[in-house]
């Protein structure tokens, strides 16, 4: 688990897979040490996570309703997704006006969509937000996220979630943010 922003890349704690005790299957097995490496650092460190940024294998009930219980808010990224909630929205967020676009890196465009929606076997409404770029030479991409983050700035969420992928490779696949001051 490391910072994640414009600070050194600290690595705070870290878990180790157990296979005793984690599932045989790969992604269960890493969710459920992510949760336990979790669980562990918002008791060692009170006050210090804020936010917790993961990737798409979290995209999924048992990790927010976790991250939820910790009072930790979560910004997760959703990539292919047999989740039912997260189709829905998705399908009606493609048909909104964008919320917000603004210009970033290397001439990109970024078009903004969002919409508040509940996830299937969460109580709290979440939050799914679409980022669409497009570059000068007209290539597209898009980043696609759901959030506890109900009131965060769309920009705060973007450079969150960017910062992670920036890091991706270099620490581990969790990764926590001290939200300071992100404009």
């Amino acid at each position: 688990m490391s910072l994640v922003g414009k600070v050194p890349n600290l690595v705070l704690d870290y878990e180790m897979y157990n296979p005793k005790v984690d599932s045989q299957s790969k992604d269960e097995g890493e969710l459920n040490v992510a949760k336990r490496l979790l669980s562990r650092v918002v008791d060692t460190h009170k006050n210090l996570v804020d936010i917790v940024t993961y990737d798409a294998l979290a995209c999924n009930s048992k990790f927010v309703n976790h991250c939820i219980e910790l009072g930790v808010d979560a910004i997760i990224r959703v990539k292919q997704n047999n989740n039912n909630s997260i189709k829905k929205v998705k399908k009606k967020v493609n048909k909104k006006e964008k919320v917000e676009e603004w210009e970033g890196n290397y001439l990109e465009k970024i078009e903004v969509y969002e919409e508040k929606f509940y996830m299937k076997g969460v109580a709290k409404p979440l939050r799914y937000v679409k980022y669409a770029k497009k570059n000068s030479e007209k290539q597209r991409s898009q980043i696609l996220i759901i959030t506890t983050c109900l009131d965060m700035p769309l920009k705060s969420l973007y450079k969150m979630i960017k910062a992670r992928w920036e890091i991706e490779n270099s620490i581990f696949n969790i990764y926590i943010f001290k939200f300071v001051s992100v404009i």
